[in-house]
């Protein structure tokens, strides 16, 4: 479903459009990884850019090999090995922050269970994919990662699959905004 909804709001623009999914646990977060991978293992390879043909030699240089696709979470020492060599260390964390804040850069969709929920900006971020119980300030942290602005951007979207909406209200009463029903 993911796969299909970013490829069809994506289809119709140019405009840069990156898209987080937030997993409420890990196996989760590491089982759609799995997934999106081998329904769409073009998003698995490593290049610089979407489109390198429109770079100029400066922007290759800049830019590293990267998928387009990347799970943003700390290892754990009971990780599976391929899970655990996926993941990387802190400098490779960091990296990753780097590449998905770079408008250019290949990384346009990061898979996260804790990671860059809060306190995150990326303006170009338009979906945010919530598969993740939240509540209160989380919550109102979590969605706002998709709404800064953004030349093109009239809003940011989020996609729920676990019904966060009262929630959302309880959490807009208490932090302020429109409760209304959108």
């Amino acid at each position: 479903d993911i796969i299909e909804d970013y490829k069809r709001r994506t289809e119709t623009t140019d405009r840069l459009q990156k898209a987080m999914i937030t997993c409420a646990d890990r196996k989760i977060a590491f089982r759609l990884y799995k997934i999106m991978r081998e329904m769409q293992p073009e998003w698995f390879e490593k290049k610089k850019a979407l489109n390198e043909l429109v770079l100029t030699a400066d922007e290759k240089n800049k830019l590293h090999d990267i998928a387009f696709v990347n799970m943003v979470m700390t290892r754990d020492k009971d990780d599976e090995k391929e899970l655990y060599n996926l993941l990387g260390d802190k400098d490779y964390r960091k990296f990753l922050d780097s590449e998905f804040k770079s408008e250019k850069s290949n990384f346009h969709i990061s898979i996260n269970v804790d990671m860059w929920i809060t306190g995150f900006d990326v303006p170009c971020l338009t979906y945010l994919y919530n598969d993740k119980p939240l509540k209160k300030h989380l919550l109102i942290q979590t969605i706002s990662r998709v709404n800064r602005k953004y030349p093109g951007k009239e809003y940011g979207m989020v996609i729920d699959y676990i019904g966060i909406r009262d929630n959302m209200r309880e959490a807009m009463k208490v932090y302020g905004g429109d409760t209304s029903d959108r």
